[in-house]
């Protein structure tokens, strides 16, 4: 029970994720534009510190997204690796073979018909499509996040280079 809680609470975040991604795209792209590292190139700043940054940024967006990936393509082709049924014990005593899928989630089927080439092919690949579309909402919001976290350091680090040379003539 507390795993199908978990994978039905995983699901709705990412749900919710994927629906705050498309109902303000335009504002987050706005948010995007407006935080551009352009803004932060001004004053008397080292933009050395800028660039590495980004580099990192960069890098730490990169590699997220590969680990991301990566860990997906593990989950889609264990089944095939790992024994290919899984043994559940029944509440009274008697064991039951269920072939194995990426959540091996128990559906209310007949075991021979969920064990049966067919309807385990379907199970299998809506898991796929479940996994795919949840790793690509969850990269996507995440890196949004992170680069937005990264913009606005560099925009108060900005700001407040601007704060120590307020008042101080030039000479």
């Amino acid at each position: 029970f507390a795993y199908m809680a978990a994978v039905i609470i995983y699901g709705m975040m990412c749900a919710f994720k994927g629906y705050v991604l498309v109902t303000n795209a335009d504002r987050l792209w706005s948010v995007l534009d407006a935080a551009g590292y352009a803004y932060t190139e001004c004053g008397r700043r080292d933009p050395g510190r800028l660039r590495r940054c980004g580099v990192t940024l960069s890098a730490m967006l990169r590699s997220f997204v590969a680990i991301s990936y990566a860990t997906l393509i593990v989950w889609i082709v264990l089944p095939f690796f790992v024994d290919g049924f899984t043994a559940i014990i029944n509440l009274d005593g008697t064991v039951t073979r269920y072939r194995t899928t990426i959540h091996n989630m128990q559906f209310p089927v007949p075991l021979a018909l969920y064990n049966s080439r067919p309807v385990w092919m379907l199970v299998y690949f809506t898991e796929v499509a479940v996994c795919i579309v949840n790793v690509f909402i969850w990269s996507m919001f995440d890196c949004y996040l992170v680069t937005m976290c990264f913009v606005l350091n560099a925009q108060f680090h900005t700001i407040s280079a601007g704060y120590v040379t307020l008042g101080r003539r030039r000479a």
